[in-house]
């Protein structure tokens, strides 16, 4: 028996790897290269960001966003009441222009701090879900994107909404997986914090909360389903609270993490525009657009966040190599053959998402306002 769990193999796809016969770093050697690699790459991430923070000018929402934070608080909340943004990012930089400056480069640099945190807070992710190879990959790619960094330089709460938002998945899956209850603290305070930052986080809370459900509904079925004696009746399938306790804590941290939204939003559902479809602030007289998937632009969205924008023929180019990437999907699907717990839960994070977008966009235009890629397949 000691033989048999000293000798243990993993198996990937149809490849056997024996962990006895793998190299073992020591205890003290892989947290310190980690660090020293994660520092690095937040330091290169760094430098991109303030490099070219003021090779651009302003634009319309930026202008906008400094005019906003300049005004008083109470001012400030009586506007955004009526706008189509939570108040938490202009809060903070009302403070911020007060601090440091309004120029340019003082106003986008609260935007590029933000970007920068998130470098390794992405390792930290990619190592909690995976290993630490992923977290290295997942930070290196956040730092070297030309997409992130564009966005890192922008006067707005993209930045600031990524933060919370990798603060929540990590702090949530931390907790369904038993490392404490006070990552349940942790996950309502990072869902709070991105609510107030941006509404669209709603969306990647509603994706986890498809994945606890279901996750929970599983746990559930699997507990009466040893007992043969028991009835066939919605219990095998609709959890409860006494049989899936994180289930429990997951509805006491999300209530908790609604707690600002008492406060705020009946200030903006007594805006008057709210509820008249395609008319008024929130959807700049809009038409809610045609329901369809354009297969190019799904694929010109990771192609921007590895390449950045460029001319329309050099875009054109790259979409066009998409048939190469579904072959490396079906590479990757093959060698892993079974879906890990941590991708499945990334999965339902994005794709709940998505769908509630779509879903709400039909009722509000302005969240699918973006216009439909040229470029159809």
């Amino acid at each position: 028996m000691h033989a048999a769990n000293t000798n243990r193999s993993i198996g990937i796809g149809t490849r056997v790897i024996d962990r006895a016969a793998r190299p073992q770093q020591s205890g003290s050697a892989r947290p310190l290269l980690s660090g020293l690699l994660v520092t690095a790459i937040t330091l290169v991430g760094a430098a991109l960001r303030i490099a070219t923070i003021n090779t651009r000018s302003m634009w319309l929402d930026e202008t906008t966003a400094i005019r906003q934070a300049s005004w008083s608080i109470p001012e400030m909340l009586a506007w955004m009441a009526n706008n189509v943004h939570p108040p938490l990012f202009h809060t903070l930089l009302h403070y911020w222009i007060r601090a440091v400056g309004r120029s340019e480069v003082d106003v986008r640099a609260f935007a590029v701090m933000w970007g920068i945190i998130a470098i390794p807070l992405m390792y930290w992710a990619g190592r909690t879900l995976y290993d630490h190879r992923v977290g290295i990959i997942a930070s290196l790619v956040l730092a070297l994107s030309p997409f992130f960094i564009w966005y890192s330089q922008e006067a707005r709460m993209y930045t600031m909404m990524l933060v919370f938002s990798l603060l929540a998945t990590v702090a949530l899956w931390k907790a369904l997986n038993g490392h404490g209850r006070r990552w349940w603290i942790v996950y309502a305070l990072g869902a709070a914090a991105g609510i107030m930052t941006q509404y669209f986080s709603a969306f990647v809370l509603l994706g986890q909360a498809y994945y606890v459900v279901t996750r929970s509904s599983r746990k559930s079925a699997e507990a009466h389903g040893s007992d043969t004696e028991a009835p066939r009746s919605w219990r095998r399938i609709v959890p409860t609270l006494r049989e899936v306790p994180e289930l429990r804590w997951w509805l006491i941290a999300s209530a908790a993490a609604m707690l600002p939204l008492v406060w705020w939003l009946p200030q903006v559902l007594s805006h008057p525009e709210l509820f008249r479809g395609t008319s008024g602030a929130f959807n700049y007289g809009g038409a809610p657009p045609k329901l369809g998937i354009y297969f190019n632009e799904l694929i010109l969205i990771p192609v921007e966040a590895m390449f950045g924008f460029h001319a329309e023929t050099i875009m054109r180019n790259l979409v066009s190599m998409w048939p190469l990437l579904i072959t490396l999907v079906f590479i990757s699907a093959g060698m892993a053959r079974r879906l890990s717990g941590s991708t499945a839960y990334l999965a339902a994070t994005g794709i709940g998402g998505a769908a509630a977008i779509v879903a709400l966009g039909q009722w509000q235009p302005i969240i699918l306002a973006s216009p439909p890629c040229r470029f159809r397949w």
